[in-house]
């Protein structure tokens, strides 16, 4: 098995077990949420080849779309990742040995600073803080911060650019409104091509859990309505 199969095989194990992790609650299995998101949109980015350390990589961007139960959100994530074990430097060879051993970036857990803005007009320098964020329609806000995942490289493409998929597991950490006690966890995963300069998938998977005092009955499924 070649390592950028053995990476795929890996992360496809990790997302059905994200996807069919069931938390308990007064003895009941809890079902996974599932969104599908689009309008892609960065206001920070930067790449590893432009950052002074040629390691990490990173963006803050936002995409819009429907979770299951909540309707329609808004979801920020500000994340960097380290590909230090893909480009070799560690071992001092960058972009040689290390190339088809560990074809991935991991997620950084904790904020990372970045000098440059590869957005046109974007602010420099700029913090991405392992964050995610989901937004309702009504102004209702979930905080997740990001304990996981890997970035890798599914198929090298002509030029050369590549397709990568990125897979960011979060934990919930509360939120605001109805969600002030809110818990759980969340995974996103996305396809993205370089060549194309577009998202081939774009999706996210929610376990979340309120406080008692909440009403578990009192959510934005309505707004699932696409006449609006």
């Amino acid at each position: 098995m070649g390592a950028r199969t053995f990476w795929t095989v890996g992360l496809a194990i990790l997302m059905a077990g994200a996807v069919s992790m069931t938390p308990f609650a007064n003895g009941k299995a809890k079902k996974a949420s599932r969104g599908l998101l689009g309008n892609e949109a960065a206001t920070h980015a930067t790449s590893h080849f432009a950052e002074p350390d040629l390691r990490n990589a990173g963006a803050i961007g936002t995409s819009t779309g429907r979770i299951e139960g909540l309707g329609k959100v808004t979801v920020e994530t500000s994340a960097s990742w380290d590909w230090g074990l893909y480009t070799g430097i560690e071992t001092g060879t960058p972009n040689v040995d290390e190339v088809e051993v560990h074809p991935c970036a991991l997620m950084n857990t904790t904020p990372h600073t970045f000098l440059a803005n590869l957005v046109p007009g974007g602010p420099a320098p700029w913090d991405a803080d392992a964050t995610v964020t989901i937004t309702t329609r009504h102004g209702d806000e979930i905080f997740g911060h990001i304990v996981g995942g890997s970035v890798c490289e599914l198929e090298v493409l002509p030029g050369p650019t590549t397709v990568n998929e990125g897979i960011t597991s979060f934990e919930i950490i509360g939120g605001t409104g109805k969600f002030a006690n809110a818990s759980g966890s969340g995974l996103l995963r996305n396809v993205f091509n370089f060549a194309t300069g577009e998202f081939e998938a774009n999706e996210i998977f929610l376990h979340l859990d309120r406080s008692k005092d909440d009403d578990s009955s009192d959510d934005d499924s309505s707004d699932d309505d696409s006449s609006d």
